[in-house]
C-alpha cells in the first residue's frame, strides 16, 4: 500500500487544482490504481509485483501527472510562453523606437522586463511548478503587467504614427489579456488561500479580476510616481506619503473585501473608486509636466 501512495502522490505533485478537487481526483486515482493491483493479485502475483505491473500499466508518474494537468490547463504552457515572448518583443521594439524619437534607451526598464520574462520561462519549461509555487507565478504575472503598463508612458514619441502606435497598443493589450487569463484560471482552479475555496467560482473570479486591475493601477501609478519623485525631486520626499497612503488604502480595501462577506460589495466599490482616483491623479501630474 505504501508503494501505491507514493505513486499517487508523485502523480498529484504535477497537477494544479484547488484542494477539494485535488482530493477528489486523488481518491479516484487511488481507487483505479488499487483495482489494477487487485486484478494482478487475483492472477497470482504477489503485492510488490502487482504494484510494479500496475505502475507500468498506468505509466511513469511524472508523465501521467503532466498529461492530467494538460487536460485541466491545455494551454498553460504555450500561453505563458506567448506572454513572455510578447512582453520582451514589446519592450525591445519600444526601446528602439524611443531611441529613434528621443535618442534615449530605457535600459533599466528593458532589463527588468527581460529578467521577468526569463522567470516566466521557469514555469514554461515545467508547468507543474505552478502547482507548488502558484503565489510566485501570480505575483510574477502581475509584476509583468505593471512593467508593461510603464511602457505606455514611453509611447508619447510615436503617437503621430497611427499605425505604429496602434500596433504597440495591440501587442500590449494582448499580453495583458493573456496574463490575466493565466491568473484567472489559477484563482478558479487552484486558489492560494482556503478562504477562496469558500467563495463561489463566479465571485472568486470577480474579486480577483478587480483586484488585479485596480492593483495594476494603484501599485503601478504609485510606484512610478514615487520613483519619479525620488529621481527628479528628492528634496520633496515628504510627498512620498501620497503613494504610500494609496497603496495602504488599496491593501485595506482588498483585505476587507476578502474577510467581510457582509460588506464585500462596499469594499469592492471603494477599491475600484480608489483606482480611478489614483489614475486621475497620476495622469494630471503627467499632463502638468
Amino acid at each position: 500500500m505504501h508503494g501505491v501512495n507514493d505513486y499517487i502522490e508523485r502523480v498529484m505533485s504535477y497537477i494544479e487544482l484547488n484542494p477539494t478537487n485535488k482530493e477528489d481526483l486523488k481518491g479516484e486515482l487511488a481507487t483505479h490504481f488499487q483495482d489494477k493491483v487487485n486484478d494482478y493479485k487475483s492472477q497470482g502475483y504477489d503485492e510488490a509485483t502487482a504494484i510494479d505491473k500496475s505502475k507500468k500499466a498506468f505509466g511513469e508518474g511524472e508523465e501521467v501527472g503532466k498529461e492530467l494537468n494538460r487536460s485541466f490547463f491545455p494551454y498553460r504552457k504555450p500561453l505563458l510562453l506567448l506572454v513572455s515572448l510578447m512582453t520582451v518583443l514589446f519592450a525591445v521594439a519600444l526601446a528602439f523606437t524611443t531611441y529613434l524619437a528621443h535618442e534615449y534607451i530605457p535600459f533599466i526598464w528593458v532589463t527588468l522586463v527581460v529578467l521577468s520574462s526569463l522567470l516566466l520561462l521557469y514555469f514554461v519549461k515545467k508547468p507543474s511548478r505552478g502547482a507548488n509555487q502558484r503565489l510566485f507565478l501570480i505575483v510574477l504575472l502581475v509584476w509583468q503587467m505593471i512593467l508593461s503598463s510603464y511602457g505606455l508612458l514611453l509611447m508619447d514619441g510615436i503617437q503621430s504614427n497611427t499605425l505604429l502606435y496602434s500596433l504597440f497598443v495591440g501587442v500590449f493589450a494582448v499580453s495583458i489579456i493573456l496574463a490575466l487569463s493565466q491568473i484567472y484560471l489559477g484563482v478558479i482552479y487552484q486558489p492560494i488561500e482556503l478562504i477562496f475555496t469558500q467563495i463561489q467560482k463566479q465571485k472568486r473570479g470577480v474579486i480577483m479580476i478587480t483586484t488585479i486591475l485596480t492593483g495594476i493601477v494603484v501599485l503601478g501609478a504609485s510606484l512610478l510616481y514615487a520613483a519619479g519623485l525620488l529621481i527628479f525631486s528628492p528634496e520633496s520626499f515628504v510627498y512620498l506619503a501620497i503613494p504610500i497612503g494609496l497603496i495602504v488604502l488599496w491593501i485595506a480595501f482588498v483585505l476587507g473585501e476578502l474577510k467581510s462577506r457582509k460588506h464585500e460589495t462596499t469594499f469592492r466599490i471603494l477599491k475600484v473608486s480608489l483606482s480611478v482616483v489614483t489614475l486621475v491623479l497620476f495622469l494630471s501630474t503627467q499632463f502638468n509636466f
